[in-house]
Formats: C-alpha cells, sequence, structure tokens
C-alpha cells in the first residue's frame, strides 16, 4: 500500500453542537470511518480525488469532492438536520393510530427480513468508550476522582477498546472472524465489544442480547410480540432517494420492561428499518 495521509475534521450541526458517531466513507465502497462522540474523524486516505459521504440518522446526508495530494488535510461540515413533516393526507388515509399501524406492517415483514440475507462477509471496525459522567467526591473514605483518574469535574474515560477483523456469517447462526488489530486501555468494569462477532445487532430477531449487560434479553421494537410491550406515535415523514420514511417514536408501556425507547426510521411500502436512535437506560434493568 502506497503512503497515505490523514483527513481529519469535526462534525457539527448548525448551532455547533457535536454530531457524535457520524458516519463517514467513500461514496460507493465500505471504506470508512466514524466520528467519535465529540463528533471529531480520522480518516487515513492515498493521494487521489475521492467522494466522501458523511451522514447520521435525522440529518440530510452530505457529499463532499475531497483531493488528497502530498499532506494531510482539515476539513470540518456542517450538517442540516432533516424536517419530518406530518403529512395530513396519509394520516387520514389510514385508520386509528399511524404510528401503530406503521409497526404492525413492519412486525408482519419481520421473519422476511430476519432470514433474507443468507450470508455475508465484511470489515468491522469498533470502538467502545465507557465513559463516567459524574461520581461522588468519596467513597469508602477514599477520593474517587484521584482513584479514577478524573477531571476536576469528576468526569472521564475509564476504558476504551478498539477493533480490526474480517467477518464472516452464514445462516442461522454460523460466525467466522480474523483479528486484524485490537487494543485496549483502561478498566473495564462493565461489558466491551472486542468482537465483531459478540456484537449481533439484528433488531428483526425478538430478543436483543448483550452479554455482561443483562441475564435476559431486551425486547425488540419489531418483535412478534412488541404491541404487548410498546406505543407507537409517528413523529413525521420525509421523502429520501424517492422512498418515503416515516420517522416512529418508540414508547414503553411501562416503566422496568426490558425495553428500549427512542426513534426507529421505517420505509414505507418495503415496511423495512431505516435506521434506529435507540436507548437503553437503567429502568430496563441493565446490569450497572
Amino acid at each position: 500500500m502506497g503512503q497515505t495521509h490523514r483527513l481529519t475534521g469535526r462534525i457539527t450541526d448548525r448551532q455547533n453542537q457535536p454530531i457524535g458517531f457520524a458516519s463517514v466513507y467513500i461514496k460507493n465502497t465500505t471504506y470508512g470511518t466514524s466520528a467519535n462522540e465529540n463528533g471529531y474523524y480520522t480518516f487515513n486516505l492515498q493521494a487521489g480525488s475521492y467522494q466522501v459521504i458523511y451522514s447520521f440518522v435525522g440529518y440530510k446526508q452530505r457529499m463532499e469532492n475531497i483531493t488528497i495530494g502530498d499532506k494531510d488535510e482539515h476539513l470540518d461540515i456542517k450538517m442540516e438536520a432533516d424536517s419530518f413533516l406530518l403529512k395530513t393526507v396519509v394520516v387520514k388515509s389510514r385508520r386509528g393510530d399511524v404510528g401503530r399501524d406503521i409497526m404492525r406492517q413492519v412486525i408482519n415483514k419481520r421473519e422476511f427480513y430476519l432470514n433474507q440475507v443468507k450470508q455475508y462477509t465484511a470489515t468491522v471496525y469498533i470502538k467502545g468508550v465507557q465513559k463516567l459522567i459524574s461520581a461522588p467526591k468519596k467513597l469508602m473514605g477514599r477520593d474517587v476522582a484521584a482513584v479514577l483518574d478524573l477531571d476536576s469535574n469528576r468526569k472521564g474515560i475509564l476504558y476504551q477498546s478498539e477493533s480490526l477483523s474480517n467477518l464472516s456469517f452464514e445462516q442461522p447462526d454460523k460466525f467466522k472472524e480474523v483479528m486484524i488489530a485490537s487494543k485496549v486501555a483502561g478498566q473495564n468494569t462493565a461489558f466491551s465489544y472486542n468482537k465483531a462477532s459478540d456484537l449481533d445487532v439484528n433488531f428483526y430477531k425478538n430478543l436483543f442480547h448483550i452479554n455482561g449487560l443483562s441475564t435476559r434479553g431486551f425486547i425488540s421494537p419489531v418483535a412478534s410480540e412488541a404491541m404487548f410491550f410498546y406505543n407507537y406515535k409517528l413523529l413525521g415523514s420525509i421523502t429520501s432517494n424517492g422512498k418515503t420514511v416515516d420517522k416512529i417514536q418508540v414508547i414503553p408501556k411501562r416503566a422496568h420492561d426490558p425495553v428500549f425507547r427512542g426513534v426507529i426510521y421505517i420505509v414505507e411500502g418495503e415496511w423495512r428499518i431505516y435506521s434506529t436512535y435507540l436507548l437503553l437506560t437503567r429502568r430496563a434493568s441493565i446490569n450497572l
């Protein structure tokens, strides 16, 4: 491989707030990276011209023509939020709760999309961060900030891991993974994904299992029995590449069920998941 140079920058919204974990990749390839939690990204590229795509759920995708010469380049990116609008005609054309009607269609096609891809191979990069956002001054007589090397606000990163691997999958559950590189730093006090095969993220499965985070699975918003655990609210719709994408708020019916909170985006007509922004909190009985 020839010499590479770094493309760096920060991804923010129009209010200069960072867009953490936005995707950055070369158009029509699988080569890419992700911004960190503060919106900063680093990309190693050989000399040449590229079409670089910046994307994050809820924001308009942005493409930049970038030329890498004989030195590093820096490019800050501002992304525009998508405008999800309620469509009166669509709402009136359906009976009952619109969000629930949409999700019922998605659940009906769950098994189709679960089994649609028989096998695949991919190069996977994973970065995991355990960040402490608050801590007491003392615990059992010891200065917590000093013990955990926290900043003056008692915040800090406890553990960080990175891995790069080649992953192959074949239905129903056959994984083969070849590790290319891996490194860790800090103290692992909770859970971590150091292997891509440990991170089986598939919301078309009824249960979402996370080793070390819970002894039981978390119920997917599109699980066959999801209607017993979730309410759904249509927040709006946009048109993207000729397709209508609905933004659905996912609302737990009960406070302490093992469920998600957040937003799921659905392609109308195809009734498939476009993307998700879902959270697990301590109310879902995570083991932290």
